[in-house]
């Protein structure tokens, strides 16, 4: 029944990618200053299966594509570098966030099957119940259960991170660093983001949790459940779930400030003394999750000289922020 069920999966994906030489998945970013994450986060979802990344490059101080040229190259990233404007409150739509996921839609949407709207401090994260079933750490493989459904999106609910105590960046990378989490009972579990398939999107949401759909488009969880965006009405944990690394360490959120934000609501230590408080839940299962992605060996640095260039900025980065 295993290897029966084994070969079904396998034949699925493969008829669902062969319809989409461009890539089946593919996710959209928009980031600012996260020289130091984005490669992480990447690699991260590359091994999930994504196939294309569109890197929406909001005014970063020193753009990032040089830490990400080696996979524009393979083709694997599309690089868009973009200065935007101040954020003409409380219109989402008028927000740098925004405008670049709407542009990220406008121009890639119809290359690929579903169409992911994240941010580089949000992973996608197979439960252990979805992994026991034999789902594996595969998002292609749900996605193509789902459109097998007709879905117009897949919500996947926060889990929202705090600090778990630390001052300065941790050395592994946040899915290995951080447990304390704001548990499944609190209304900020609720919240979602969207992956959509590309048959129904229209333009990005009124919100960063939402896409525009085209009329009638459902709305699932990861289990092909009803569930709504930009929140659900309970956190859907049971079998994919979206870690949201808000906080980080201290120091990574001071940058945070820093840099400002996307779309324009700029967080700020009141922020922090809202977050930390609510992370009273332990979260763990993401250090096992993050021991099997190390083990398939990702390159967290561009190779050559672009990698010596990134080890200094490194090194730089956490002199500056310690």
């Amino acid at each position: 029944m295993a290897a029966r069920d084994a070969s079904a999966a396998t034949s699925l994906l493969q008829s669902a990618r062969a319809r989409w030489p461009d890539g089946y998945v593919a996710l959209c970013v928009v980031a600012k200053d996260q020289h130091r994450d984005l490669r992480y986060w990447i690699a991260y979802h590359r091994w999930l299966g994504v196939d294309k990344f569109y890197v929406m490059d909001h005014n970063s101080s020193r753009p990032m594509l040089p830490v990400v040229m080696d996979l524009v190259r393979q083709g694997v990233v599309e690089y868009q570098y973009f200065v935007g404007r101040p954020r003409r409150l409380p219109a989402f739509s008028d927000s740098n966030q925004w405008r670049g996921y709407h542009n990220c839609i406008a121009q890639h949407a119809s290359r690929h099957a579903w169409l992911g709207l994240l941010d580089a401090d949000e992973f996608v994260v197979f439960q252990p119940g979805a992994l026991a079933a034999g789902s594996g750490h595969n998002l292609p493989l749900l996605l193509a259960r789902l459109e097998k459904k007709r879905v117009g999106a897949l919500a996947l609910n926060w889990v929202l991170f705090g600090s778990s105590g630390h001052k300065t960046r941790p050395q592994g990378g946040p899915l290995a660093s951080y447990t304390a989490c704001i548990p499944a009972s609190h209304p900020e579990s609720t919240h979602v983001k969207v992956i959509a398939h590309t048959a129904s999107l229209l333009d990005m949401g009124g919100t960063p949790h939402e896409a525009q759909l085209r009329p009638g488009a459902s709305v699932v969880d990861a289990d092909g459940a009803p569930s709504s965006a930009p929140k659900s009405d309970a956190a859907r944990w049971a079998s994919v779930a979206l870690y949201h690394y808000v906080l980080k360490s201290r120091a990574e959120f001071a940058d945070k400030m820093g840099r400002g934000s996307g779309a324009g609501n700029i967080k700020t230590w009141e922020y922090w003394d809202y977050v930390e408080p609510l992370a009273t839940g332990t979260c763990t299962h993401a250090l096992d999750v993050s021991a099997a992605f190390l083990a398939s060996k990702p390159r967290l640095r561009p190779p050559g000289r672009l990698g010596q260039w990134f080890l200094l900025l490194h090194v730089s980065c956490a002199s500056r922020w310690t």
